[in-house]
């Protein structure tokens, strides 16, 4: 007797912070490296958020308006994409 196992991949989103010194280019290449990595593991990433800020902030990686839009992915209420 077989039994069919059914796989499912784990979904990933993808979070970016866009600093001054890197140009828009950069970013992009930066995402697809992640996104391929992301695949590479096994993951589907199901959506990409980016920010530009002028620095870092120490509290919190990205803004609130992204942590929401995360939040409602997370949670299946959509959320905007970059």
């Amino acid at each position: 007797m077989s039994r069919e196992v059914k796989v499912t991949r784990q979904r990933a989103v993808v979070a970016a912070v866009q600093l001054p010194a890197m140009s828009d280019a950069e970013l992009e290449s930066s995402l697809d490296e992640l996104r391929e990595l992301a695949k590479t593991l096994g993951y589907e990433v199901v959506a990409t958020f980016t920010q530009k800020r002028a620095s870092f902030d120490a509290g919190a990686y990205l803004g609130a308006r992204q942590a929401r839009g995360i939040a409602a992915l997370r949670t299946g209420r959509g959320g905007r994409v970059r």
